[in-house]
C-alpha cells in the first residue's frame, strides 16, 4: 500500500508548505480545520522519496499514538520517534522484499539501508531488527 492510500485510508490530508518550516514534515492531530484526524504538512520542495518517508514516519504517530507513563517529556518525544521510525522502515522493508519472491539471502540491513537512501548511522539498528521480524515471517 502506498503511504498516499495510508493516509488516505485514515483520512489525514497531506498540505505542502512552500514556507521553511522547523522540521521536513509533521503530524498536526489538533488541526481538524481540514479533517477530523488532523493534517500532516511537508516542505514543498522534498524529493518523491523524502515524501514518502516523512509522510510513513508522521503516520507512524498517529497509528502507534502517545506513550502514557511517567517519562518526562523530552524522553516521550523520543520514544514515539523510535516508534514512528519503525513504522515507516517497516513499510520500506515490505516493499523492498516484495522484489526478492521468497528468496531473501541477499536481503542485508546494508542493501535495504541503500535502496531507501536512509542513513546507516540512524538507521541501521532499528532496520535490522525490522528486516529480521519481516524475514522471519515470511
Amino acid at each position: 500500500m502506498k503511504y498516499t492510500e495510508i493516509a488516505e485510508e485514515l483520512n489525514i490530508p497531506i498540505l505542502f508548505s512552500d514556507e521553511a518550516l522547523a522540521c521536513v514534515g509533521q503530524y498536526l492531530p489538533q488541526a481538524t480545520f481540514a479533517s477530523p484526524n488532523g493534517v500532516i504538512i511537508l516542505m514543498s520542495d522534498l524529493t518523491d522519496q523524502q515524501k514518502e518517508d516523512v509522510v510513513l514516519h508522521e503516520i507512524g504517530h498517529k497509528i502507534d499514538g502517545k506513550l502514557l507513563n511517567r517519562l518526562s517529556p523530552p524522553q516521550v518525544h523520543i520514544a514515539n520517534e523510535g516508534k514512528a521510525n519503525h513504522f515507516m522502515l517497516k513499510h520500506k522493508i515490505t516493499e523492498w522484499l516484495s522484489g526478492f519472491d521468497g528468496d531473501y539471502t541477499a536481503a542485508t540491513t546494508f542493501r535495504f539501508l541503500e535502496w531507501a537512501q536512509l542513513d546507516p548511522a540512524k538507521f541501521y539498528y532499528m532496520a535490522d531488527d525490522e528486516l529480521r521480524d519481516a524475514v522471519s515471517i515470511n
